[in-house]
Protein backbone atom coordinates (compact mmCIF):
# COMPACT_ATOMS: atom_id res chain seq x y z
CA UNK A 1 0.00 0.00 0.00
CA UNK A 2 1.49 3.78 -0.81
CA UNK A 3 0.08 6.80 1.07
CA UNK A 4 1.30 9.86 0.08
CA UNK A 5 2.81 11.92 2.89
CA UNK A 6 3.62 15.23 1.11
CA UNK A 7 2.92 17.06 -1.97
CA UNK A 8 4.00 20.40 -3.52
CA UNK A 9 2.84 21.31 -7.25
CA UNK A 10 5.27 23.53 -9.25
CA UNK A 11 3.88 25.51 -12.04
CA UNK A 12 4.86 27.99 -14.25
CA UNK A 13 1.86 30.45 -15.25
CA UNK A 14 1.79 32.35 -18.30
CA UNK A 15 -0.84 35.09 -18.11
CA UNK A 16 -1.88 36.03 -21.70
CA UNK A 17 -3.22 38.97 -23.39
CA UNK A 18 -6.76 39.17 -24.16
CA UNK A 19 -6.63 39.78 -28.01
CA UNK A 20 -9.85 42.01 -28.01
CA UNK A 21 -8.25 44.90 -26.08
CA UNK A 22 -5.69 47.12 -27.07
CA UNK A 23 -1.76 46.10 -26.29
CA UNK A 24 -1.63 48.37 -23.27
CA UNK A 25 -4.78 47.45 -21.60
CA UNK A 26 -4.36 43.88 -22.16
CA UNK A 27 -0.87 44.11 -20.84
CA UNK A 28 -2.83 45.90 -17.56
CA UNK A 29 -5.61 43.52 -17.39
CA UNK A 30 -3.04 41.20 -17.09
CA UNK A 31 -0.69 41.86 -14.14
CA UNK A 32 -4.16 42.61 -12.65
CA UNK A 33 -4.72 39.15 -13.17
CA UNK A 34 -1.30 37.75 -11.67
CA UNK A 35 -2.10 40.45 -8.66
CA UNK A 36 -5.68 38.55 -7.82
CA UNK A 37 -4.30 35.02 -8.22
CA UNK A 38 -1.90 35.38 -5.23
CA UNK A 39 -4.57 37.59 -3.43
CA UNK A 40 -6.63 34.42 -4.27
CA UNK A 41 -4.20 32.10 -2.55
CA UNK A 42 -3.84 33.97 0.39
CA UNK A 43 -7.29 34.41 1.04
CA UNK A 44 -7.84 30.72 0.86
CA UNK A 45 -5.10 29.97 2.76
CA UNK A 46 -3.30 27.91 0.16
CA UNK A 47 0.91 27.93 1.25
CA UNK A 48 2.99 29.19 -1.60
CA UNK A 49 6.82 29.93 -2.83
CA UNK A 50 7.17 32.42 -5.48
CA UNK A 51 10.04 31.63 -7.42
CA UNK A 52 10.42 34.15 -9.98
CA UNK A 53 7.99 36.72 -11.39
CA UNK A 54 9.17 37.98 -15.21
CA UNK A 55 7.96 39.36 -18.26
CA UNK A 56 7.37 38.14 -21.78
CA UNK A 57 8.56 40.52 -24.88
CA UNK A 58 5.28 41.58 -25.18
CA UNK A 59 4.88 42.27 -21.68
CA UNK A 60 3.01 39.35 -20.02
CA UNK A 61 3.68 38.33 -16.91
CA UNK A 62 4.69 34.77 -16.20
CA UNK A 63 4.41 33.40 -12.44
CA UNK A 64 6.72 30.40 -11.47
CA UNK A 65 5.06 29.13 -8.24
CA UNK A 66 5.52 25.89 -5.85
CA UNK A 67 2.02 25.70 -3.91
CA UNK A 68 0.38 23.41 -1.80
CA UNK A 69 -1.33 20.47 -3.61
CA UNK A 70 -4.92 19.82 -2.70
CA UNK A 71 -4.60 19.82 1.04
CA UNK A 72 -1.55 17.59 1.21
CA UNK A 73 1.01 18.25 4.12
CA UNK A 74 3.90 19.70 2.21
CA UNK A 75 6.93 19.34 4.50
CA UNK A 76 9.96 20.91 3.44
CA UNK A 77 9.07 21.26 -0.28
CA UNK A 78 8.04 25.13 0.38
CA UNK A 79 11.32 26.11 2.49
Amino acid sequence: MKRVKFACLSQTIHFELNEKLPHQEAVRQARESLLRYKRELDQKQVPYVVDGESALEDGTPVLEIRKQYNQYKVGSYLD
